[in-house]
């Protein structure tokens, strides 16, 4: 019986062999469903699906077949083997949480001390704990599945509240329907170092449910299931803002979206789903974790959310675990009744003034709530009134109160809407019929083709207008950055016979100041008309939350999530949001022109050439360094001038748009070129023409080129703290005359630049020539192409393909470097899909001619040999003995580097002593590390190396010199002069 066998017999060994368990792996989210009296079937499936997915199985047994892709819900579960817990432990990679227990000891401190668990296995990043019963719990009616899931939400209460006396974290596990990770098999969340999953503490203890309800503290009922009433929206429920300025747990899930567990995101749902708004503003505080969201995904969990009853207060201060709720409660049972109920909603009307003034207390929204307040939380009433002391006259505040019913402002004769008439009476387009965002028009404006007036009555009863805008503007759209997390407003106004839109920082349309930018680009405004204009845009945001679309922004390109990717004009989803006016002209370079078909046809002639073929499959290759988890990696094309290197890589960047925007030179600066790699994250960073830099920079290019292959940029600082490090995945495109490595490169700039050498278009000068007015004309269809069949792929089949192609390179061409070859792997999986999907070739042809480009290029690339640091320092090293052959004689004019011993016969070849402190400065000035190098060359006997007291020396003192002094020497073995 194998280990996966035996942990599931641990578990099932006595359950009806017709109960329905299952296996569910990821990435592919499909479900394997077998029976109770099939354990050895589920643990040999386990075993062959383990190399390719993570694989979990679902604790609970239900009695429905599953489909492919379904999964059971809790009121499924027919029976549980026992309760569990799960607790993560912390890992800088595969965990975002520190709040975590720092290792396997910490993590089993937090378990009861009275209930030992049956099994403890170890998930790869964390342990599960399971606490197994004398027979399984078999759930006849619903009370009693309600009862088992009480029973684990309270074990999961004990195990939560000792974390969190430790200020630690852990993730609630509480459905019955939940599905944890099988021992036996990998977790493969760090695709590149899997994890075995393994059973670490197995006893035969066995509980009843009963045992362990004595044991534990009860916890508050579950709110979560399922409400009798279908949820029915009301014309009274108000939006998500009230209950989201008034609720701390509310502002937790939005300031630590990237952070929050599931529980508390669903919590969060159930609540905030309900308001007016609440659809969206779900979906607002979801997209700030762009990792984790999917809007798909999200609409789905809303309509369960929907079906449940809102999470209470109780319930998420105990269950949850969210420690800020304030002392006492804040006179709410459920964070929605901020936005709900009447009371709720007029408690958060007036909490929502922060510093009280006639203009904000006075109108009949707050007016309204404090009669309300007045009549139902006298407390609550009493507490305003105290705010609103010295600011507002308390006597007229209680007499408008009273009389707010019976008050109706009548509309003055500018058509200003007052503050006493009902939302959305009068719109923008009654006055200015074109505008392209029909608005409510807001209190105390006068909206018309003229421009916009702020109006309001003096004490005396007299009208006074100030202006606001010369022309009409609106707030047509807000932005928020999911990579910045910040959001922008976009002005649309009119401008000479049409409509201008222009894109600002909220920051700067909300000051007086700043605000001024915008008449640099047309609007109508002054320094003495700028504060209301401020105003105009802030209260005209304010009654139009529902009206003005909010649009996801990022600033940089590539892969969100599995299933999208940015690129402009592709992507529906996200609008680029980039300030600077270089990056601005390089997404300008993204478009689509001309004729495809002609497109097609001169790349299949130019494919004709295998560095050609290969170049341009690596334009496609970027998007597949995150499916493929390849390491990003840089393509040379070197030789001579008008060979086609240039025009090569025009055609690789025609993949995406235009590649004479695209396209950037090695003259620039390591914050620019690190701003564009990360701009061009998970596409081809083309660069152009080595022989631009100087002497100098050519020479020092090293560091350059470890940045672009690290992916990450410089740690920098400003005075406000340290900036966000630019990070990107990409593959480098490059050209030169020359090659970028050179005898004093490192190892790693070796191993992640391919040099290929030689134009791919020399046998055909006049057809490269033509490309340059050809491109600019025809551009940008295959890369979007492309995506969309990358995007409607499976994932697993294209890593099998590079897998196969890795197979095959690394059997034929066992001297080549590693990295390359994974390198060329990758860019013939590219050249294989792009074959059949863009240039419609059968499957089998396409692979072939992936293979055979593949094994050209390697054909041309350097060996492990080659590429070896220390070799290289060794043939340098030589030359320069050869070069310096005096300095080793007794007498010499010049300094002494070290002295020739002749051997005893004539033929015997002569003995090499160089200076230990001379052979340091020679490889320090031209390689890495003196250190390392001088190892490796006595490892490989290039020089002695000797025993001193266990210590392994390179030198050892040598005769003296003619200068009197004993210099510690290193002997040469091998030396042909």
């Amino acid at each position: 019986m194998n280990k996966i066998q035996d942990f599931l017999s641990s578990l099932y060994g006595y359950f009806d062999p017709g109960s329905v368990l299952y296996l569910w792996t990821l990435p592919d989210k499909q479900t394997h469903p077998f029976t109770a009296g099939t354990l050895a079937e589920m643990a040999t499936a386990a075993g062959r699906l383990t190399p390719s997915y993570d694989v979990y199985f679902g604790v609970g047994a239900t009695v429905h077949s599953l489909g492919q892709y379904e999964r059971p819900k809790n009121e499924d579960i027919m029976a549980i083997p026992g309760l569990w817990v799960d607790i993560d432990v912390y890992h800088p990679v595969a965990h975002k949480s520190k709040a975590l227990p720092p290792d396997i000891n910490a993590a089993m401190e937090l378990l009861p001390n009275d209930l030992p668990p049956s099994i403890i296995t170890w998930s790869g990043y964390g342990i599960h704990a399971y606490w197994l019963f004398r027979e399984p719990w078999e759930f006849n009616a619903p009370e009693e599945r309600a009862r088992a899931a009480k029973l684990l939400q309270s074990l999961q209460a004990v195990v939560k509240q000792n974390a969190a006396a430790r200020g630690w974290r852990i993730d609630p596990t509480a459905d019955l329907a939940r599905v944890l990770r099988l021992p036996g098999t990998l977790n493969k969340k760090i695709p590149d170092s899997p994890v075995q999953c393994r059973v670490i503490e197995r006893s035969e203890l066995r509980y009843n449910p009963s045992d362990i309800e004595d044991l534990l503290p009860p916890v508050p009922d579950n709110p979560v299931h399922h409400r009798t009433e279908k949820f029915e929206r009301r014309p009274t429920d108000g939006p998500a803002e009230l209950m989201l300025r008034n609720c701390r747990f509310l502002q937790h899930c939005q300031l630590n979206a990237k952070d929050i567990t599931y529980a508390e995101w669903l919590a969060m749902l159930t609540n905030v789903a309900r308001a007016s708004d609440g659809i969206h503003a779900a979906h607002q505080i979801s997209a700030l974790d762009p990792e984790r969201y999917r809007p798909e995904d999200t609409d789905k969990k809303l309509a369960e959310a929907l079906a449940m009853n809102p999470q209470t207060c109780e319930y998420i201060r105990t269950v949850v675990g969210f420690p800020g709720c304030p002392q006492g409660g804040c006179g709410v049972q459920a964070p929605c009744s901020w936005s709900l109920s009447k009371v709720g909603k007029a408690r958060a009307v007036v909490r929502g003034i922060s510093i009280p003034t006639p203009e904000t207390v006075l109108t009949q929204e707050v007016l309204g709530a404090l009669a309300l307040l007045k009549k139902e939380d006298q407390i609550e009433y009493a507490k305003f009134k105290a705010t609103c002391k010295g600011r507002v006259n308390l006597n007229d505040l209680e007499k408008m109160v009273k009389q707010y019913k019976k008050q109706v402002r009548q509309e003055s004769h500018l058509h200003v809407v007052q503050d006493g008439e009902k939302p959305g009476t009068r719109m923008l387009s009654n006055t200015v019929p074109e505008i392209p965002l029909d608005l409510v028009l807001p209190p105390n404006f006068r909206f018309e083709k003229s421009g916009i007036l702020y109006v309001r009555e003096t004490s005396s009863g007299d009208i006074q207008a100030y202006k606001a805008v010369g022309t009409p503007a609106i707030i047509s759209e807000r932005l928020f950055n999911v990579d910045t997390e910040t959001e922008k407003l976009e002005i649309c106004f009119q401008y000479l016979n049409g409509w201008r839109k222009v894109l600002f920082p909220r920051s700067t349309v909300m000051d007086s100041r700043k605000i001024l930018r915008l008449a640099d680009f047309g609007v109508a405004i002054s320094s003495e008309s700028a504060k209301y204009t401020v105003k105009w845009f802030d209260v005209l945001l304010d009654v139009n939350q529902d009206r003005i679309p909010v649009t996801q922004a990022v600033s940089k390109l590539g892969w969100r999530g599995d299933r999208e990717f940015v690129l402009p004009n592709f992507s529906p989803h996200y609008r680029i949001d980039i300030d600077d006016d270089g990056s601005q002209r390089t997404i300008s370079g993204f478009t689509t022109v001309g004729d495809r078909s002609e497109w097609i046809a001169r790349m299949q002639y130019l494919r004709q050439s295998p560095k050609a073929r290969f170049i341009l499959a690596a334009s496609f290759a970027a998007p597949l360094l995150r499916i493929l988890g390849q390491r990003n990696f840089i393509i040379h094309n070197w030789g001579n001038s008008q060979d086609g290197k240039t025009a090569t890589l025009w055609a690789a960047m025609s993949v995406w748009g235009n590649p004479d925007r695209l396209i950037s030179t090695f003259d620039t600066t390591t914050t620019a070129m690190e701003r564009k790699a990360a701009l061009h994250s998970d596409l081809p960073l083309a660069i152009n023409e080595r022989e631009v830099l100087s002497r100098g920079k050519k020479d020092d290019i090293n560091p350059l080129l470890y940045t672009l292959g690290e992916g990450r940029g410089r740690n920098r600082a400003d005075k406000k703290g340290l900036q966000i490090t630019a990070t990107w995945r990409t593959i480098a495109l490059s050209t030169g005359e020359g090659t970028l490595s050179n005898t004093g490169s490192f190892d790693g700039v070796m191993t992640r630049v391919l040099e290929i050498s030689d134009g791919p278009l020399a046998h055909d000068r006049d057809f490269a020539r033509n490309l340059y007015y050809f491109l600019p004309r025809n551009h940008g269809h295959a890369g979007p192409e492309f995506l969309s069949q990358l995007l409607a792929a499976d994932y697993g089949t294209i890593f099998a393909t590079y897998r196969e192609f890795q197979s095959v390179f690394r059997a034929s061409y066992q001297d080549r470097i590693d990295s390359h070859i994974d390198a060329v792997a990758c860019v013939a999986t590219a050249d294989y899909l792009t074959s059949a999907w863009v240039f419609g070739e059968p499957w089998e042809q396409a692979k072939a001619g992936a293979m055979a480009t593949g094994g050209h290029i390697l054909t041309g690339l350097i060996t492990k040999k080659e590429a070896s640091e220390s070799e290289r320092a060794w043939e340098a090293f030589k030359d320069w003995i050869a070069e310096n052959q005096a300095m080793f004689k007794e007498r010499t004019n010049g300094p002494c580097f070290g002295y020739i011993e002749k051997g005893d016969m004539p033929f015997d070849k002569p003995d090499f002593y160089v200076i230990r402190s001379v052979v340091d400065q020679f490889l320090s000035e031209r390689f890495s590390s003196s250190r390392k190098i001088i190892r490796e060359w006595a490892l490989t006997g290039k020089i002695e190396s000797y025993n001193h007291g266990g210590k392994i020396r390179y030198d050892a003192p040598g005769r003296v010199l003619e200068s009197g002094v004993r210099a510690r020497v290193i002997k040469i073995r091998e030396v042909n002069l």
